[in-house]
């Protein structure tokens, strides 16, 4: 298990609007980006650690403009319920998915897909310190199948949900959230109005006390919120004294 050192906050950021604790990677490990996009969130685990990554992107566009990145391998296919292949629905910047359509110019692109178990099962029994998830809205279908004992392996789990999108999926989110507890993950969200920052720790692999969640809450949401409000504060008293 991995203990939070006895600071005063631990270490928390965000990557690519995914909050993680960089204290958890592990060097040796291995870290899963599932909607690797163009690479920004590999390069930035990259600066954070030297662990190995595999990034899956489904969008040939995208995927065409991941640099080389020392120690990661990205593989063109979208992560779905099987291998069969899906229907993607890719429009020029916006993100591509094969459940929304970010467009009304966006046309369905057929891509191959794997599933997450055979991505897990195929990473050998490496440490899973960090599983990304940012699949465009197919992170329901995926979560809600998933294997229990195969995820067990991962250290912390990232998952932008996309109820921003579309709120009917909030209860399937909230099921979501409850199975992941069941299965040992603690559920921390980093977002205030929404479940596009989510971050879930497996209390089997980090020895972290209550003390530790409230610790891991103030330094990634509460005092990055003050922050922001203290900003606006001294703009509007600058502001208003010129």
């Amino acid at each position: 298990t991995t203990a939070l050192s006895p600071i005063m906050f631990p270490k928390v950021v965000s990557v690519c609007q995914h909050t993680i604790l960089p204290d958890l990677l592990d060097d040796t490990g291995l870290v899963i980006d599932c909607g690797a996009g163009v690479g920004d969130f590999a390069l930035g685990i990259r600066s954070l650690s030297r662990a190995s990554i595999i990034g899956i992107e489904a969008d040939p566009n995208r995927f065409a403009k991941i640099p080389k990145i020392p120690e990661a391998l990205f593989i063109n296919k979208a992560i779905w319920i099987n291998s069969n292949g899906v229907s993607l629905n890719v429009a020029g910047g916006f993100c591509s998915s094969a459940i929304y359509s970010p467009s009304v110019k966006a046309k369905a692109l057929k891509v191959s897909s794997t599933t997450l178990e055979e991505i897990l099962k195929g990473s050998g029994e490496r440490q899973i310190t960090l599983l990304k998830i940012d699949i465009e809205g197919a992170e329901l279908d995926v979560l809600e199948q998933i294997d229990s004992t195969l995820i067990a392996r991962v250290r912390q789990i990232s998952v932008e949900f996309h109820d921003f999108i579309n709120a009917d999926d909030l209860p399937r989110i909230r099921a979501i959230l409850e199975k992941m507890n069941r299965l040992g993950f603690r559920v921390l969200k980093f977002s205030t109005w929404n479940y596009g920052d989510i971050l879930m720790l497996n209390t089997a692999q980090t020895n972290f006390s209550n003390w530790d969640y409230i610790r891991v809450i103030a330094r990634g949401r509460l005092l990055p919120g003050l922050k922001r409000w203290l900003t606006r504060k001294l703009l509007f008293k600058s502001s208003v004294r010129g």
